[in-house]
């Protein structure tokens, strides 16, 4: 059997919007915007990352990076989804780097 091929997701976390990309190397070869309206509830939460699940599934991630806010801009549910992310890519064993404007720029 083959080596797989190995895939880095970036997430660009957000409670309504919310951006996905994958990337093989330096190419890029998935990206989703996805919008989950309404309040912010458990239910919400288990939108979000069945959204992300759905791509993990589809690709070999090995290894995970998230654009963070500011901190003033930070909420409730931003840092629930920002924790409940962690721990699902954590249960794989694949490292999560958290990004913010300052280290993407560079």
């Amino acid at each position: 059997m083959g080596l797989k091929e190995i895939y880095t997701i970036g997430i660009s976390l957000g409670t309504n919007v919310m951006g996905t990309a994958v990337l093989q190397g330096k190419n890029l070869v998935y990206w989703q915007t996805k919008t989950i309206k309404g309040i912010w509830n458990e239910k919400k939460l288990h939108k979000c990352i069945s959204s992300i699940d759905r791509v993990f599934r589809k690709f070999y991630i090995q290894h995970c990076g998230i654009k963070i806010i500011h901190p003033s801009q930070v909420s409730t549910g931003y840092m629930n989804l920002l924790d409940a992310i962690e721990k699902a890519f954590l249960l794989e064993d694949i490292p999560v780097h958290k990004l913010d404007m300052n280290d993407l720029r560079e």
